[in-house]
Parts: C-alpha cells; structure tokens; sequence
C-alpha cells in the first residue's frame, strides 16, 4: 500500500495516519511550520492512545510506551511522515512501512491521538491480535500490552488526562455508540 502511495505521491512528503487516528492542532501546525526544515528522511510523532476514563479522554503513558532508541522520555513514537523517494520499503508488521534509518522527531506536543480502544471491542482487538499471529509468530500476543489496556491494572496504564479539549466531542459521540 505504501509503495502503491509512493508512485502515486507528487508532494516531498507523505504523512500517515490510520484510520482509527487524527492529528492534534499542535502537530498540523508543526508540519506547518517546520516541516520543510526536515532534512531526515521520516519523522517520529508521539502517539496518544485514549480511553474515557471517569468520564475524562485520558491517554495511557504506560512504561511499555517509552521505547524511542535516543530519547526515552519521548511517549509511543510512531514513524509516520516519510520521504517517499528516500525510504526502503517493507512488508514486515509493526513497522511503519519502511525501513526507520535516520529520522527527526517532531515535538512529542505535536502528537496524535489513537481511538482503538475506544472504537474497537476487547474482542474486536483480540481478534486482530490472532490475525496478526496467523501473518508471523509473535507478531499479535507479544503486543497484547498495547492492545488490552483492560487487562492491566490502572496504575500500570498511568492513565494522564489530555491537555485539551480538542477530542472531547468526538470521544463522547465514540461513547455515546458503545
């Protein structure tokens, strides 16, 4: 799919988002403003998965969701703007589609924010585990920590509540059909 964008891109940059995922104001205006500046071949940005929780939007910053390689403070980074014309592309689950090489990092601010928990059932994302599974062993139950929040107990998902307001209509109406 990727490489399928890549022949049909005419712009510098591709920008990927899925589509259970939106970005945040502060992250269109970072690429607003500082995109061009890149001179890496794809860019990190901080990816917030959400949950109502006590009738908040909360995102977890669970200890699973610091992995970045040079920066262990920066929360789920996700490799999701890319150079088409600079990047080796992959078939591999769990990779953004490309290999990640050199990368800039946008403000972990400039983030997105990720509804799955709240769009999909527990059995929903179960289910896409066991697909990811049946594609390669170790690929689905080995990342139930960031399917199944449910599972874990609350103080190790670190529930935090967002720092705007600009999710909040839609994370009701996401409730209101649950």
């Amino acid at each position: 799919m990727l490489a399928f964008a890549q022949q049909e891109a005419s712009s510098e940059w591709i920008i990927r988002f899925d589509d259970d995922e939106l970005p945040s104001m502060a992250l269109v205006r970072w690429l607003d403003e500082s995109i061009r500046g890149v001179r890496e071949p794809s860019i990190a940005f901080s990816r917030r998965d959400v949950m109502m929780r006590d009738g908040r939007l909360c995102y977890s910053r669970g200890e699973h969701y610091y992995f970045h390689q040079n920066d262990p403070t920066y929360l789920n980074p996700q490799w999701r703007g890319f150079k088409p014309s600079q990047v080796e592309w992959t078939d591999a689950i769990h990779t953004p589609g490309f290999a990640v090489k050199a990368f800039a990092d946008a403000p972990s601010s400039a983030y997105f924010v990720h509804f799955d928990w709240m769009l999909r059932s527990t059995e929903e994302r179960i289910e896409k585990m066991k697909r990811y599974e049946r594609q390669a062993a170790g690929a689905g139950w080995s990342f139930a920590q960031f399917y199944l929040p449910e599972r874990h107990h609350p103080d190790a998902c670190r529930w935090t509540r967002m720092d705007t307001q600009e999710f909040d209509r839609l994370a009701a109406e996401i409730t209101s059909w649950r």
